[in-house]
């Protein structure tokens, strides 16, 4: 059981400091992990903190004071050291993408609440039904690259692991007595195997943007010059691309086609700041884009369900309902039994008549629900 009796974190702002804190932490049992990054804020995301947790001490790291963090290389990949996230997939991908890190021996406390069946599954609601204490989380979006950090930030983002290792072994209790804790384990250790991929920029992405389709040509044109502007922007500035300009604003100026700045200024959602900052660019691209219109050929072309067999996404799609049915008669959440990526497997696997349809599951999913699928596949194909 982890330690409650909140203390001061150690800040770690020095590679000195963080063999310290390596050594003090290297061989203990379990430590607890989480992030803080400024993804809300950055074209180029950065992570900006990373804390940690044993069961005595807390620590908080400033990845932008220190420059190499490779002493934690040994302790993330440390096999007989399990490291405890919740929601930790986005945390596993950034460090893996910044850092190169290896994981290994997981456990994620909110993948475990799936398994629990429970309804609520952020920090938070299990912090406070466990603990009886309320995290504020009015920090959740703070810019965390700009220093120096307050003394609430730091409280907050010591809270985020503080109660890991107690909460895990909570959890685990109750897995265990309902049968549930392997599947738990083998969820969270799952995690180790993600890739971390910079997605490249889709320069056709418009095309996916809510109402798009409903534009005019001349619309869809002006959607794409306002869409590749913004990108370019929010590049050179390295601003997230919302806080240039949200997709909502890009669909309202390519619905009303502002002419001039004077126009553009009349438009829902359009503020002093970005009038004068991007107004020119703005009736540029609008110009550019009414002599460019797009036509509405192959928009359905840039959609899965084009690119999928219509058969498949309908097995894809009965298989949804297999798995919220199962879910229900379980009392878990339907993640909990099977991936969305394995439903998908499974429908490609019958759509192209392959021998191994469950190849992607492992032995205790297999165990699990081998049988219930084989049934409901028979009774979707009479």
């Amino acid at each position: 059981m982890g330690n409650l009796e909140i203390f001061p974190p150690w800040i770690v702002t020095s590679t000195k400091e963080l063999a310290e804190a390596v050594k003090e932490i290297e061989n203990s049992p379990q430590l607890a992990i989480d992030i803080e990054s400024d993804s809300f804020y950055a074209y180029r995301e950065r992570v900006c903190l990373i804390q940690i947790s044993s069961s005595s001490k807390d620590y908080i790291v400033d990845p932008l004071a220190i420059q190499d963090l490779s002493l934690l290389g040994k302790i993330f990949s440390n096999p007989n050291m399990e490291k405890i996230f919740h929601a930790g997939e986005y945390d596993v991908l950034c460090l893996k993408r910044d850092y190169q890190f290896e994981f290994k021996n997981l456990f994620d406390t909110m993948i475990a609440a799936r398994f629990l069946g429970e309804k609520e599954l952020g920090l938070k609601a299990a912090i406070s039904k466990h603990f009886k204490i309320e995290l504020c989380k009015k920090h959740q979006r703070a810019d965390w690259s700009k220093r120096p950090l307050t003394d609430d930030q730091l409280r907050y983002a010591q809270l985020d692991t503080h109660f890991l290792i107690s909460l895990s072994d909570i959890q685990k209790k109750s897995l265990l007595e309902r049968g549930r804790l392997e599947d738990a384990k083998e969820a969270s250790e799952n995690l180790s195997a993600l890739k971390a991929q910079t997605r490249p920029f889709d320069a056709e992405g418009y095309r996916k943007l809510k109402g798009s389709r409903d534009l005019s040509p001349e619309g869809r044109g002006i959607l794409k010059e306002l869409y590749l502007c913004r990108e370019e922007i929010a590049r050179m500035r390295n601003k997230a691309r919302f806080r240039i300009m949200n997709d909502e604003l890009l669909l309202q100026i390519a619905k009303v086609c502002p002419k001039d700045v004077s126009d553009l200024s009349q438009v829902k959602g359009m503020t002093p700041y970005l009038l004068q900052a991007f107004g020119r660019h703005i009736v540029d691209c609008v110009l550019r884009g009414e002599k460019s219109p797009e036509a509405p050929v192959c928009w359905a072309d840039k959609t899965r369900s084009r690119r999928t067999p219509p058969e498949e996404v309908n097995l894809f799609e009965k298989l949804r309902l297999w798995r919220k049915t199962q879910g229900e008669t379980e009392g878990l959440d339907p993640a909990a039994i099977l991936s969305t990526e394995q439903l998908k497997d499974i429908a490609h696997a019958l759509w192209a008549k392959k021998k191994d349809v469950f190849r992607s599951l492992s032995d205790l999913k297999k165990n699990r629900y081998e049988q219930s699928l084989l049934k409901f596949i028979s009774s979707i194909q009479e």
